[in-house]
């Protein structure tokens, strides 16, 4: 086997050019966009026409969530067409964890040649050399690393698997990352959702009361400095009285998580120029991603008491069966509205509004006015 750290006078620089191309691979991940510039860049240090990564279930191979192809010509249509209809057909698959192999390793070169892989996916990139590696990147994921040539280039070397097995253990961690990113960034995209829905703003402050993220209405109000402002990373409140309140609620905090004390719930109601807000704080355990110690920080969640609840009549439809007649009774009934008043704004007599409050008891399993709108307003983050 070759000598890793010798591996012939065209890996000769290769230190140098393996730092540079960690530089790019790690760097894509902080920029999503820049993904591909990665992949590039790891396909030029292997001197490759293309190289791919696919991501698998370990159980189920064409189980595929992800494939991506670096080459000098964008091919997204070819990423599809193997999700769709070639990962069930691709014999380079379920490889030895860790193990560099060439193809003609796993099957004869006739066969290969003649496979329907090679014949409708392969050949069409020009693609027939294949180096690859099955990367175990978290229990249950494996992410495939294909290193391509076209039949005409140089087949690969051992000098190309020992610079491919060098390589495995920081392919590895990238993909641990990227596939943590990836949860973390849709959780967010989760929660922005969820709070710009529902009226809510959340702030997470670390165990030294520094603003690490936000969210919902959070984002506009500390922009605007409406009611709340950062003054050196620490969240205030705007008036007085309700940063004294803030500042109370946040002590309290600090000392619950002292004495170990998490889940802790505390509430308060803001008097502001722009109406009345809900605060609620809470203590919890912070991922070390947001505070290097691992400890305890508070999450901060706001709601505007004065607003109205926006609630989709379709939405209403689609979840409680209700007419369309019925889901424009429940809107309003929401919103605050009498009976009297539903009937006048929909122009319709108070025996038919009541005829269609009926409707909306039986269809929602209610029996009371005030448990139908509590079901209702419940109801509006499910769609929101």
């Amino acid at each position: 086997m070759a000598d890793i750290n010798t591996v012939g006078d065209r890996f000769a620089d290769a230190p140098g050019r393996i730092g540079a191309v960690l530089e790019k691979l790690y760097g894509s991940l902080i920029e999503p966009g820049e993904r591909r510039a990665g992949l590039d860049a790891l396909r030029r240090l292997f001197d490759v026409d293309q190289l791919a990564v696919v991501c698998r279930s370990a159980e189920a191979p064409t189980q595929v969530s992800a494939n991506l192809i670096s080459d000098d010509t964008p091919r997204p249509e070819y990423e599809k067409h193997y999700v769709k209809s070639f990962c069930a057909v691709d014999p380079f698959v379920n490889l030895p964890v860790d193990r560099p192999l060439m193809v003609q390793e796993v099957m004869e070169e006739r066969s290969w040649e003649s496979h329907e892989f090679v014949q409708r996916f392969l050949r069409p990139m020009n693609v027939f050399h294949v180096l690859g590696a099955d990367i175990l990147t978290e229990p249950g994921t494996i992410y495939g690393v294909r290193l391509c040539r076209s039949r005409h280039a140089p087949r690969f070397s051992e000098d190309d698997r020992a610079l491919f097995r060098k390589m495995l253990p920081h392919l590895r961690r990238f993909g641990q990352v990227h596939a943590r990113l990836g949860r973390a960034r849709m959780l967010e995209h989760v929660l922005n959702t969820l709070t710009e829905g529902v009226k809510l703003g959340a702030i997470i402050l670390d165990s030294h009361s520094k603003v690490v993220h936000s969210a919902g209405l959070a984002d506009m109000r500390l922009a605007e400095r409406q009611d709340f402002y950062l003054s050196s990373g620490r969240l205030r409140a705007s008036s007085r009285s309700n940063d004294q309140k803030l500042q109370r609620m946040l002590q309290l905090a600090s000392s619950l998580a002292d004495d170990g004390i998490e889940g802790e719930s505390q509430a308060a109601r803001f008097e502001s120029s722009g109406g009345s807000l809900g605060i609620t704080l809470r203590n919890l355990p912070l991922p070390a991603a947001l505070d290097e110690n691992a400890q305890t920080g508070t999450m901060v969640v706001f709601r505007d008491l004065d607003s109205e609840t926006e609630i989709s009549e379709a939405n209403l439809i689609r979840l409680f069966g209700f007419t369309v007649a019925e889901a424009r009774v429940a809107r309003l009934l929401a919103q605050g509205l009498t009976i009297d008043e539903a009937a006048k704004r929909l122009a319709v007599s108070r025996n038919t509004l009541r005829t269609h409050l009926r409707a909306l008891f039986l269809k929602s399993g209610t029996t009371r006015q005030s448990e139908l709108m509590r079901t209702l307003v419940s109801s509006s983050t499910v769609f929101c």
